[in-house]
């Protein structure tokens, strides 16, 4: 599932970023109207980096639930194909006999 990893590994930069972002304010120390302006910048850019987090997650999620779909897909698929090979070669020896 390339896609998966890949948004994963998506989500996990950006995560790693917040963190980044978050120690660089911490250790700022910056007073005054410069701090609080420099505190209300990473506010705002955690909380939209945040929406792109909690959205990569619900890309990962419906990649991953169309991957099972599929695949259930496919083995009923399969069942279905033996079924009908088995009534088919079924039909075959009732029509030699």
């Amino acid at each position: 599932m390339g896609g998966v990893s890949s948004l994963e590994s998506a989500r996990a930069a950006v995560e790693k970023i917040q963190n980044n972002v978050a120690e660089i304010a911490a250790r700022s120390g910056v007073g005054g109207d410069e701090g609080q302006a420099l505190l209300k910048l990473f506010r705002s850019w955690n909380g939209e980096a945040q929406k792109v987090v909690v959205q990569i997650s619900k890309m990962v999620d419906a990649l991953q639930e169309n991957v099972t779909s599929a695949d259930r897909l496919a083995k009923e698929n399969q069942d279905l194909t033996e079924v009908l090979n088995s009534k088919t070669s079924q039909g075959v020896f009732e029509a030699l006999r």
